[in-house]
């Protein structure tokens, strides 16, 4: 797209800076998908449901989330399996990459109160240390360097067309 049409297509004010996680963001999806475009698959993805709020892609943010989880467990043979506060063992890869997207959407109720994460899992807090935070830290951790890449990305279309 030339840089002319990409300027009209593109708000001169929109300021990435200032877009909040959890809250309104201040790019519409349609800012977010145009500023996006290029970017590989699951970046593109991201940059809609974290920028934009865009919760159409959420499935398959999830998926991608939840197989890079999978594909760490059984390299680094994790846990594939929790006790929780009822007694049962159940697995929680599913609830982990949900509870991540949730935490992903509200950081703030998460970071006021971090033993959310376990209530939320229905496990106890020497569980969730023991047996689930490195988990959920290779989610955090994948969602984040594709978040960032895309932001960056973002942010410099937006540049060029300001």
């Amino acid at each position: 797209m030339s840089e002319h049409l990409w300027s009209l297509a593109t708000p001169s004010h929109a300021d990435l800076e200032a877009v909040s996680r959890g809250g309104i963001p201040e790019l519409t999806q349609q800012d977010v998908a145009l500023a996006a475009a290029g970017l590989p698959r699951i970046e593109f993805l991201i940059a809609l449901y974290s920028l934009a709020g865009d919760e159409s892609v959420r499935s398959a943010v999830r998926t991608y989330l939840l197989e890079h989880l999978l594909a760490e467990r059984e390299r680094m043979q994790w846990a594939r399996k929790v006790e929780t506060l009822d007694g049962q063992r159940t697995p929680f890869a599913e609830a982990l990459v949900e509870l991540y997207l949730a935490e992903e959407r509200r950081p703030s109720i998460f970071q006021a109160a971090p033993q959310l994460r376990a209530v939320a899992l229905r496990v106890e807090p020497a569980t969730w240390q023991r047996v689930v935070a490195h988990q959920w830290a290779c989610v955090a951790g994948e969602y984040a360097r594709r978040l960032l890449s895309a932001e960056d990305w973002v942010r410099r279309r937006i540049r060029v067309s300001a």
